[in-house]
């Protein structure tokens, strides 16, 4: 077994693609194919599912996955002795998009300042999603809304906010009701935390919106909402944080819908990585 052929299966599992794997390892897609079909061959397991998307990993391959990173960044380590007790690699960090952009920018800026050699890879998505890529190994830990139960993953909360509806300061009607329903919403991908809260309390009083639009930016759904007669459910801090708060009106959602937690996930086998270690030091520092 040699290290370029982990270094390949890495890169393969990260992009999902022995072409882009290929791109990124610059050599032709042909020797990414042979040495993951040596690895395979040594390992006596397929690591990979092919199809015409691309390819996934297989059980084993999941399984091998965390195993091989570890092997490599060991090496990284003996290849620069005097950095060797430094936090260094590469660390890609999953965040809903509220954190991603007003909470990440602090977080790798500190990250940065007190571990140079350590570089920061962010992905954006719901909670969901971000999950859902990380136990696919397509993120070393992730920043949700909400809590986490799931034995395959350890959790730690961060914060408790106040989730609060959100209107445009213009257009002010009267309150939500089962007879004044909302005209429509303004609301992340399905998977977000703060959707599923402002849905279950509409349903719950049979506010039926006329619409549900799905924006993939915070902006885009503030400026919306600003603009308009939708509404939305954010954390009470985001809004207050933003350009267009002025623009907008708060009002408390009721006590079972009205409270949100911001938790950091991981895999259990990155528990005593050090690179999540410091990336969870820097978000308790930011969320304190």
């Amino acid at each position: 077994m040699e290290l370029v052929h982990l270094q390949t299966f890495l890169a393969v599992a990260d992009a999902e693609s022995i072409t882009q794997a290929a791109n990124r390892l610059s050599c032709v897609q042909s020797n990414v194919t042979a040495r993951i079909n040596r690895l395979e061959q040594e390992l006596q397991a397929s690591l990979f599912m092919r199809s015409q998307r691309g390819v996934s990993l297989t059980a084993f391959g999941q399984d091998f996955y965390p195993k091989a990173r570890k092997i490599i960044d060991l090496v990284q380590q003996l290849k620069c002795p005097d950095v060797a007790n430094e936090v260094r690699g590469n660390l890609r960090v999953g965040a809903v998009e509220t954190v991603a952009a007003l909470g990440m920018p602090a977080i790798i800026a500190d990250l940065s300042r007190l571990h140079p050699l350590l570089t920061i890879e962010l992905k954006t998505g719901t909670s969901q999603e971000l999950i859902r890529a990380l136990k696919n190994f397509k993120i070393d830990a992730a920043i949700v809304s909400g809590t986490v139960d799931d034995a395959a993953l350890s959790s730690a909360v961060l914060r408790e906010d106040e989730l609060v509806l959100v209107r445009s300061a213009y257009f002010m009607s009267a309150p939500v009701s089962r007879k004044t329903p909302p005209e429509s919403l303004f609301v992340f991908r399905q998977g977000c935390a703060f959707r599923a809260a402002l849905e279950a309390w509409l349903y719950a009083i049979k506010a039926v919106p006329q619409a549900v639009n799905e924006i993939g930016s915070l902006d885009g759904i503030m400026a919306h909402v600003a603009a308009g007669r939708g509404v939305t459910a954010l954390p009470r801090r985001t809004v207050q944080a933003h350009s267009l708060q002025d623009k907008l009106h708060m009002s408390p959602l009721p006590s079972r819908y009205g409270k949100i937690k911001t938790s950091l996930v991981r895999l259990p086998d990155n528990d005593h990585d050090a690179k999540t270690h410091a990336l969870l030091q820097a978000v308790r520092a930011t969320f304190s």
